[in-house]
């Protein structure tokens, strides 16, 4: 049922790959027509493979929202890629048109032409690619997200917010209580702050982790260490001391509570 959907959405795409096809015949003759439609064809190929990948995961887990918006993608980005990398196909055969010296119509495209239509449908095809990773990401995330984060799923959630460089996703999966000792650990020695700091807001952060970031070169992080539950008084004693005027005074303020209390 799902692949015959996703026949019948590729209707847009098909129609306009035959068309296009047909507007070049009559208009431009030096597009070799094969190639157009045999890249066309195997691009829409490729792309509803990937989509009816995508669609069956969203549908498995229950998430009607991305499931439609998979189906209403298929059909724009299928022609977008198969004209892309159509054209990219003219272009290759009229490379090697002129490279084997073949005497036709495609033999006679100037090479400004060719590098125009070549870097047009790289550059189109090479976003439509980087898209279609992303996408992937995406999918992949929300259907992992969709059960209980156990340590396992928080650190294979962080690998994929590592490839989509998504920062915020890793700073909320660093704050999960199931977030493992080893990842808050790897993740309070890295060189973005955001990432120190936000170890430190884990409700289960290491105490040796939190002494150490008493040392750290950035204020920010000395003061997410003061606010932290598990601060020790010395830690505490030593920061009060601290050249930040912030850190100083919240170090100062947490003695004063906790002599009062």
């Amino acid at each position: 049922m799902i692949t015959l959907i996703f026949i019948s959405l590729a209707i847009l795409p098909l129609s306009a790959l035959t068309f296009g096809a047909l507007f070049f015949h009559n208009k431009n003759k030096t597009i070799h027509i094969l190639s157009f439609l045999a890249f066309g064809l195997l691009t829409m190929y490729v792309d509803m493979y990937y989509f009816h990948r995508a669609y069956q995961v969203s549908l498995t887990n229950g998430q009607w929202g991305p499931a439609a918006g998979t189906m209403g993608m298929f059909s724009v980005f299928a022609t977008l890629n198969s004209f892309a990398f159509g054209l990219l196909g003219s272009a290759v055969y009229s490379l090697f048109s002129k490279a084997t010296k073949k005497q036709d119509t495609y033999s006679k495209v100037s090479y400004a032409k060719i590098v125009a239509s070549f870097v047009l449908a790289a550059s189109t095809a090479t976003f439509m690619i980087i898209d279609h990773h992303k996408q992937s990401i995406s999918q992949k995330i929300i259907a992992k997200a969709s059960g209980e984060l156990t340590p396992e799923l928080v650190i294979e959630l962080i690998q994929l917010g590592q490839a989509s460089k998504d920062k915020t996703m890793i700073q909320t999966l660093l704050m999960n209580p199931n977030c493992p000792e080893s990842v808050l650990k790897d993740y309070s020695q890295k060189e973005e702050v955001v990432y120190r700091a936000t170890v430190l807001k884990n409700p289960n952060v290491p105490q040796e982790v939190v002494n150490q970031l008493a040392s750290d070169k950035n204020e920010v992080v000395r003061y997410h260490v003061v606010i932290n539950k598990k601060v020790t008084t010395e830690v505490l004693e030593q920061l009060a001391k601290d050249p930040a005027k912030d850190v100083r005074n919240k170090a100062q303020s947490e003695l004063e509570n906790r002599k009062t209390n």
